[in-house]
């Protein structure tokens, strides 16, 4: 039977008003979050396993009176009775909250472009292909800003940069929002569409792009935009990064300023 302090219901919901059979899978432990009731179950079934551990710790995430889920760190040590049997099992619980908060900070400034606010280079690539493990369909769009490099040198770097801001804002408004967007280049961005075999869909979110950057008055803008298909194009984001840049490059060589779906179509 595991019990809680008096304390922890002032601040957390249930916290220290009753028992909870933790090693019961049936138990329902309304102050831990779902996900982590089973890794509590599995540090303290350790500890009693292993007395001779002088202590061991797990983070948790505790609902507190609010509804809102908190990060704590429990550290668990077994008391054992003169002959070595385990006969209690005491823990402590910190506040790690605002620690995990800053580490996620850190996180997320080290995976996003400066200027633009998307995903950069690095993570762009890691977290399609962890997308890519958990969907079963997708489009992968390699998009390139057709003669960027004349623009910055011919009206100077301010307006390049002001140029690839709003691009990256064109794209965020054409793609859904659980869309996966990172620069890859200078010039050169990436896109994955996850869970959909939908080609003509996908079509539309390159014609819908193209239609809106012509759109633009201040600055002349245009794109090639190669689209391969998960899993036809290739099952590993390696093989679908490939398939999707020599799409682009077919737009290219038919004269930039469109897109072309690998196997099927193009504008």
């Amino acid at each position: 039977m595991l019990t809680f302090t008096p304390n922890l219901a002032d601040r957390f919901q249930g916290g220290g008003k009753r028992g909870f059979r933790v090693l019961d899978p049936r138990e329902q432990m309304d102050l831990i979050h779902p996900d982590d009731a089973e890794l509590l179950r599995s540090i303290l079934n350790e500890a009693a396993e292993k007395p001779e551990c002088q202590s061991q710790s797990i983070n948790l995430r505790f609902v507190d009176n609010r509804g809102v889920y908190c990060w704590m760190r429990c550290q668990v040590r077994v008391l054992t009775d003169v002959r070595g049997t385990p006969e209690l099992i005491v823990g402590k619980l910190s506040d790690i909250q605002e620690q995990r908060l800053k580490e996620q900070r850190l996180i997320e400034k080290a995976s996003v472009d400066s200027m633009t606010g998307i995903l950069n280079r690095k993570a762009a690539d890691h977290q399609i292909a962890k997308s890519l493990s958990t969907s079963e369909k997708g489009f992968l769009f390699m998009i390139d800003i057709d003669n960027f490099k004349l623009l910055n040198d011919t009206l100077g770097h301010a307006a390049g940069d002001e140029a690839l801001i709003h691009f990256v804002s064109e794209i965020k408004d054409s793609f859904r929002q659980e869309d996966l967007i990172g620069r890859v280049g200078g010039d050169e961005f990436i896109v994955f569409m996850s869970n959909t075999d939908q080609e003509e869909a996908a079509c539309i979110k390159a014609e819908h792009l193209l239609l809106r950057l012509a759109e633009w008055e201040k600055y002349a803008l245009s794109a090639s935009i190669g689209i391969a298909s998960y899993p036809r194009d290739g099952r590993s984001y390696h093989e679908l990064y490939k398939a999707a840049d020599t799409a682009m490059y077919q737009v290219k060589e038919r004269g930039k300023n469109g897109y072309y779906l690998l196997n099927n179509k193009g504008l």
